[in-house]
């Protein structure tokens, strides 16, 4: 069984003044190319489930570029057949709520499993006769949502593995911060428990 994890591929995102032939920002076209890469690696390598941890876009309202290249590599991975599943960063969720959500274009695509409603869900997929369990929790409007959506967290006891999948930093180890904006926090006594609570219920 072959898993990929991917992160904060930042689609969209611009940097310094550098331009091409074409007039368009350097850094914005060699993201783009990255994750183009990303894909192609996808598509030779066939893994079993892909997941996204957050921040696919780098704002709540993506360039037409931006979401056009999203969209043309998420269909190449759709005719693949191969499933991916994405949680919503803090870069790309509104922050309000009744602000629509830019995942919800990918809602149509076959096999593109998007998770933006500030709530915990829970995927799962039957893969080479062994089921995964997804535990997905997106970027969420309120930290009190974050940790509530942790507390709802529950073992699939029919699963094979389980796997949690949510966007913050986790604190009590050496923390990696990014100092930005609406930054989630995950406390490494939140993880513990979970592991506690996965083992008691073998």
């Amino acid at each position: 069984m072959k898993i990929l994890h991917i992160s904060d591929t930042h689609l969209g995102y611009t940097a310094y003044r550098k331009v091409t032939d074409e007039g368009m920002n350097q850094r914005e076209i060699d993201v783009y190319n990255a994750f183009i890469q990303i894909i192609d690696y996808v598509i030779k390598n066939k893994p079993d489930l892909i997941l996204h941890a957050g921040d696919l876009f780098d704002s709540v309202r993506p360039t037409n570029r931006a979401i056009s290249i999203a969209i043309q590599q998420l269909i190449r991975l759709t005719k693949s057949d191969i499933p991916m599943v994405i949680i919503a960063g803090n870069h790309e969720t509104p922050r309000l709520k009744e602000t629509g959500h830019i995942f919800t274009i990918f809602e149509h695509l076959n096999n593109i499993y998007p998770v933006y409603n500030n709530k915990y869900e829970q995927l799962s997929y039957e893969i080479k006769n062994k089921k995964i369990t997804i535990h997905a929790i997106p970027h969420c409007h309120t930290k009190k949502d974050f940790s509530e959506s942790f507390k709802k967290i529950k073992k699939n006891k029919s699963s094979d593995f389980d796997i949690l999948l949510t966007h913050g930093a986790v604190s009590d180890l050496k923390e990696f911060r990014m100092n930005e904006f609406n930054e989630l926090i995950i406390p490494i006594s939140k993880i513990t428990a979970l592991l506690e609570s996965f083992h008691e219920s073998k």
